[in-house]
């Protein structure tokens, strides 16, 4: 299978260009055809998580301690879309810790039932594909940006784990 092109414009304006991304697996591109025309993407989780050992047992949340500071938005929710834990970005982002949080009680999904409802939907599309999910999103006041979460496991509990970035407008 051939490489797929994504087409880009830089920052700078100058021409656009092109990077080449590796071939989609046979899987990846059947939920892409699945996705296009509307039917749905969700399977069943066939696999372990793949976030389960560190250093031979289970991760716990002290280990995410020196990711505290990182200048990204990081967090973890539990099955039910409860925060676990956040980097110091997250928890100014929510006007204060969002352990114990939801994404309905801050941000615009605290005014949007929808955009709450979308973010759980994707939380349990993780969680139950086994696989990480990337989204680019638009949002209000902070510009482009990129989302990564992927399904692991915390302290022996299913969770997914997310990164998240904003793109500074000029």
């Amino acid at each position: 299978m051939a490489g797929r092109q994504n087409h880009f414009v830089p920052r700078d304006g100058r021409a656009s260009g092109e990077v080449a991304l590796p071939p989609r697996s046979e899987q990846a591109e059947g939920l892409a055809r699945r996705a296009s025309a509307g039917g749905s993407v969700w399977r069943a989780r066939t696999s372990a998580s793949p976030g389960r050992a560190l250093r031979g047992g289970t991760m716990r949340i002290t280990d995410l301690e020196p990711f505290k500071n990182v200048p990204f938005y990081l967090w973890v929710k539990d099955e039910t879309g409860t925060y676990l834990w956040g980097s110091e970005r997250m928890d100014r982002f929510a006007g204060g810790s969002v352990q114990g949080r939801t994404d309905a009680d801050f941000g615009p999904a605290a005014e949007s039932p929808e955009t709450a409802a979308t973010l759980q939907a994707n939380d349990w599309h993780v969680l139950d594909s086994g696989e990480p999910l990337y989204t680019h999103e638009q949002i209000e006041g902070a510009g482009d940006v990129s989302v990564c979460k992927w399904p692991g496991e915390l302290d022996g509990e299913r969770v997914t784990f997310g990164i998240s970035f904003a793109v500074p407008r000029d």
